[in-house]
C-alpha cells in the first residue's frame, strides 16, 4: 500500500515557515552578537570634539603665527 500523498502546497509552507523562523533566530543571534553602530560615532572623535572656542583657563586667546586669535581654521 502506498502512502498518502502530500500536497504540494503543504510542503512549501512548511519550508517557507521553517525559513522565516530559521532567518528570525540568526537576526536575533546577529543582533547581540555584534556591537550596536551609533550614528553619533563620528562627531565623538578628538578633533570634533575640540572646541573652538579657548579653553576658560586662559585668561586671553593665544595669538597664532598667521595672526589670528584663537579661531576655526578650514582644514
Amino acid at each position: 500500500m502506498l502512502p498518502p500523498q502530500k500536497k504540494p502546497w503543504e510542503s512549501m509552507a512548511k519550508g517557507l515557515v521553517l525559513g522565516a523562523l530559521f532567518t528570525s533566530f540568526l537576526l536575533l543571534v546577529y543582533s547581540y552578537a555584534v556591537p550596536p553602530l551609533h550614528a553619533g560615532l563620528a562627531s565623538t572623535t578628538p578633533e570634533a570634539a575640540a572646541s573652538c572656542s579657548p579653553p576658560a583657563l586662559e585668561p586671553e586667546a593665544v595669538i597664532r603665527a598667521n595672526g589670528s586669535a584663537g579661531e576655526c581654521q578650514p582644514r
